[in-house]
């Protein structure tokens, strides 16, 4: 009888946590990483570093960026376009603001209320293991069957070396 009692302890609980009666959105995220990972990398406290950033998918001016950075005693020193599109928003992919956009995006598209329109399901982020730095980032949107186009945005952190 034991048994049969947890089962549907487990179902009601199943049913309860997903009902959703104001038709809220939760973003997929671990939030707790995020913060463990954010707190590593501002212990470390790197002062001179170079990495190449880049970025895919949906963006607001079509224009996707690869770009060269340089970081000498805590500040920018080089920002190189690495292709022949330009920079797009190169001063807002610096590792420190990356982090906080990251965490704007979840905190802005938190508890959002369910509707037909696009919105963020998830944010998936891969950690550097020794650095902690964000090495890919992957906005997972949801998108009405009657929308086309690229919605998800992917960005990418590669070559990072610690000078």
């Amino acid at each position: 009888m034991r048994p049969k009692f947890l089962f549907y302890l487990f179902v009601s609980f199943c049913l309860i946590s997903c009902d959703n009666e104001d038709d809220t959105v939760c973003v997929d995220f671990d939030e707790d990483t995020f913060v463990e990972n954010l707190n590593n990398w501002n212990q470390l406290n790197l002062q001179n570093y170079s990495y190449e950033y880049s970025n895919s998918g949906y963006s607001y001016s079509g224009i996707a960026s690869n770009i060269g950075i340089v970081i000498v005693d805590g500040d920018v020193d080089t920002l190189v376009a690495l292709t022949e599109n330009g920079i797009q928003d190169a001063d807002s992919y610096l590792i420190d603001d990356l982090f906080a956009e990251i965490q704007s995006t979840f905190v802005d598209n938190e508890d959002r209320k369910l509707t037909s329109e696009v919105y963020i399901k998830e944010i998936e982020v891969v950690y550097d293991e020794q650095y902690f730095y964000p090495k890919e980032v992957h906005y997972i949107y949801h998108v009405p069957e009657e929308m086309v186009g690229i919605w998800n945005m992917h960005q990418y952190i590669e070559k990072f070396e610690v000078e």
